[in-house]
């Protein structure tokens, strides 16, 4: 068992010795993995795919449920989105690049609060998109992104108060948008 255990280390710290530190050759690496808090193209987790020299897609998505009980009060909130995004090359050098990006991102917010025999309960579809300038810096196979742009979105909101029929309400806004993000090339 204790052999095992040797094993299993030696083999650890070879293969992170392997992947983190050698040469590599960016434009070699098709893949990347990662997270991005982004308010043009999505939050979440983030898969990134080279199509050409030029282009990367990128899909996003994120899931989360809330459910407490608090002193006879339930509530609970449900979460999701998934968004896709188009990167262009503006310019590429040894350790990253500047790149236009186009993208959009649905996003779902279901948040319910139940007690005393009322309920008050908000559903949110929201549709976001926007265009923007982005930058990445690599080290050894990770990346940091920066981006910078200008978003629509479009909220439709479904408000109960007090169990009382609901209201629908719209808003759409234009505005600034920012985003940043950490990955990891394959």
């Amino acid at each position: 068992m204790k052999t095992l255990k040797i094993f299993i280390v030696i083999l650890t710290f070879s293969l992170t010795q392997t992947i983190f530190c050698q040469e590599v050759s960016y434009s070699s690496l098709n893949n990347t993995f990662g997270i991005k808090l982004s308010n043009i193209s999505g939050y979440g987790l983030y898969y990134n795919r080279k199509i050409t020299e030029d282009f990367k897609l990128q899909f996003m998505g994120l899931v989360y449920y809330l459910y407490s009980l608090v002193q006879g009060e339930e509530h609970k909130n449900l979460n999701y989105e998934f968004g896709l995004e188009i990167q262009r090359n503006i310019a590429t050098g040894e350790n990253g690049r500047v790149y236009f990006l186009a993208g959009a991102y649905y996003f779902f917010d279901d948040d319910s609060r139940e007690g005393n025999g009322n309920l008050n309960k908000k559903i949110n579809n929201s549709i976001n998109c926007g265009v923007g300038i982005a930058g990445e810096y690599y080290y050894k196979r990770f990346i940091l992104s920066l981006e910078l742009g200008y978003k629509f979105y479009e909220d439709r909101l479904e408000i109960t108060e007090n169990s009382k029929t609901p209201y629908p309400e719209i808003k759409r806004v234009m505005k600034i948008g920012a985003g940043i993000g950490i990955g990891f090339m394959f």
